[in-house]
């Protein structure tokens, strides 16, 4: 059962990240508007993804208390912060599937959802803002990659190269920003460092950050090797970023993941004071 639960948390992160990333990439990178990724054939899949799994979520949320599918218990938990989450969820997929006007005001609810429910949230509520950052962010990284994936098919290469320049650019302080919400967030989360740092949770957390860092790196180095390549007409460069874009979304899956353990079934809240 608590696979089920790490495994649709992985999905709606992943679907979150998909859907309300490439809305939030187009508003910033400016597709054509006859380029795939503007269109909603693009979105509509992470969307789709997200009002499933939002709603087969509130089904095992209430399934798992074991008291039946009673009209009373549909409105405990939908007016409780995790229900309260999943409508700001499914308003924000509907959003994202309703018409190329309803999309980035669908990205952004997807993203201040996250603020809602959960280990910051329920520690303090200057961190709901933090974390809803935190994940606007991330999205944009990844609705940015796939963006140029889907751009580098149909662009002319200079065109490309442009586009490949704007990401490098905007990405600069949307690493700073990403790197200070997370800092932020996880130092806020701790009290007790020596119990924190021989905690389960202190260990999927070394994980994430290690992915995190894999990620970063390649972006260093698309940026200094791959990038002027691609500007001055390298079809080699092409290539090799193509993969490696490849690979960040790979890594991009594995933090999702990594993070729907750490979101489900282990707690940052450990030692003196802390009964979770």
């Amino acid at each position: 059962m608590l696979w089920a639960v790490i495994g649709l948390k992985a999905l709606l992160i992943v679907s979150v990240l998909g859907g309300a990333g490439l809305a939030l990439a187009r508003a910033t990178l400016r597709p054509p508007q006859t380029h795939p990724v503007s269109g909603a054939s693009a979105i509509w899949p992470w969307a789709l993804l997200l009002l499933i799994v939002s709603l087969a979520s509130l089904i095992l949320t209430i399934w798992r208390l074991g008291v039946g599918f009673q009209p009373l218990i549909f409105e405990i938990v939908l007016t409780s912060p995790p229900g309260y989450q999943t409508a700001a969820f499914i308003l924000g997929a509907v959003l994202l599937l309703a018409s190329r006007y309803t999309r980035l005001i669908g990205a952004l609810l997807c993203c201040l959802a996250f603020g809602i429910s959960g280990h910051s949230p329920s520690h303090a509520d200057w961190l709901r803002p933090v974390i809803s950052l935190h994940v606007l962010i991330a999205a944009w990284w990844t609705g940015g990659i796939i963006c140029l994936l889907e751009s580098q098919k149909k662009d002319l290469s200079e065109e490309f190269a442009k586009r490949v320049t704007r990401f490098g650019k905007q990405a600069l302080p949307a690493i700073g920003l990403l790197i200070a919400a997370g800092l932020v967030d996880g130092v806020a989360l701790v009290s007790d460092w020596p119990a924190f740092l021989a905690s389960p949770y202190a260990r999927i957390l070394a994980l994430k950050l290690g992915l995190v860092a894999l990620i970063l790196a390649l972006a260093a180095y698309n940026r200094q090797r791959l990038t002027p390549g691609i500007q001055s007409g390298s079809l080699s460069a092409s290539r090799r970023l193509k993969m490696s874009m490849r690979i960040e979304l790979v890594i991009i899956t594995g933090i999702a993941l990594t993070t729907a353990v750490l979101t489900t079934s282990v707690s940052p809240f450990v030692g003196a004071g802390h009964a979770h």
